[in-house]
């Protein structure tokens, strides 16, 4: 006599099975998975640096931590004739400190007009913190075909740390 709790959980699992090597990397083209999505720096764009803050400050972490972090004003970016995923990196390195702070951003189906970048949230310990001011330098990169960067924006600025 057929068990159908059997036979039900058998078909149930070959079922499973199938659609699992169905929608695999071997048969990925059968349209259950997504397509992969373009690597960063797999495309061009037109950028242009509109503002990058002049002021930057190392403030200390609120509600009692003890901690430091970059605080300033987001950096604006035009960009046009996006193809592919380009990518922008915004980073600001702090020599003295040993410490680079770089926020990126795909640019993947990004529209013509601004794109803000702010400082990646970075926790920089106090006892790195000995001087008042630090000279550091800002600069955005954009990644495009072929893995080349190409250096958009560059300058020198001095940080001030406000205990």
């Amino acid at each position: 006599m057929l068990d159908y709790g059997r036979a039900s959980a058998v078909f149930a699992a070959a079922f499973i099975a199938v659609v699992s090597v169905v929608a695999g990397p071997l048969f990925g083209s059968v349209g259950i998975a997504q397509p992969a999505a373009p690597p960063p720096g797999s495309g061009t764009a037109d950028v242009e640096v509109r503002s990058v803050p002049a002021e930057i400050v190392l403030e200390r972490s609120r509600f009692g931590a003890e901690t430091f972090h970059l605080s300033g004003p987001d950096a604006v970016v035009a960009v046009d004739d996006v193809r592919g995923n380009p990518q922008l990196t915004y980073a600001v390195d702090i020599p003295d400190l040993w410490v680079t702070i770089a926020s990126r951003r795909e640019l993947r189906g990004a529209a013509d007009g601004e794109v803000r970048m702010a400082f990646r949230p970075e926790e920089i310990s106090p006892k790195l913190i000995a001087e008042r001011r630090y000279e550091a330098t800002v600069s955005i990169w954009l990644l495009e075909e072929g893995g080349e960067y190409a250096l958009l924006y560059e300058e020198t600025v001095t940080i001030e740390v406000e205990r």
